[in-house]
């Protein structure tokens, strides 16, 4: 009785600490919003209005994705063109505030963030992938449903 009351604890102790491991790893990946938001605010108030991302973000990337509100787990893994093991943590197929912006390098989500709408709005574009190189963005103030709205394009 005592040694399967010791392997029950024992298989308890492991699905703890396996949860708990890959918990850690999807916050390890998440890069905070935060981290960008008095950049984002500064381009946003100057003049010039153009922001690229390969110079916001302290990581090497190959590819940014770009996936919007609602956008469902099974079309972020047909986008990435492999299967990234937890997109449901970032909660984009049920969030509508925010876009989630996932970097990949060599075929593997290194790091994403969420990018709050009302910083910038990527409804206007159609592109998904965006190579190092060439994501690069210009904001524009435009009525929108009879409000203000911050919309982002691509800089072409």
């Amino acid at each position: 009785m005592k040694k399967d009351i010791s392997k029950i604890v024992l298989y308890l102790l492991i699905l703890f600490l396996a949860i708990t491991c890959k918990n850690k790893e999807l916050k390890k990946i998440e890069y905070s919003f935060e981290n960008i938001e008095k950049k984002i605010t500064s381009i946003v108030d100057s003049n010039k209005k153009e922001i690229d991302i390969s110079k916001l973000m302290p990581f090497e990337w190959d590819a940014m994705y770009m996936f919007k509100p609602y956008t469902s787990i099974e079309s972020i893994d047909n986008n990435l063109g492999f299967i990234w093991e937890s997109p449901e943590k970032t909660y984009i197929s049920q969030e509508e505030y925010f876009y989630a912006l996932v970097f990949t390098k060599n075929n593997k989500v290194i790091s994403y963030i969420k990018w709050p709408i009302n910083m910038g709005d990527f409804m206007r574009i159609k592109n998904i992938k965006f190579p190092y190189d060439s994501a690069k963005f210009i904001f524009k103030n435009e009525k929108y449903g009879g409000q203000d709205w911050l919309f982002i394009y691509e800089k072409k």
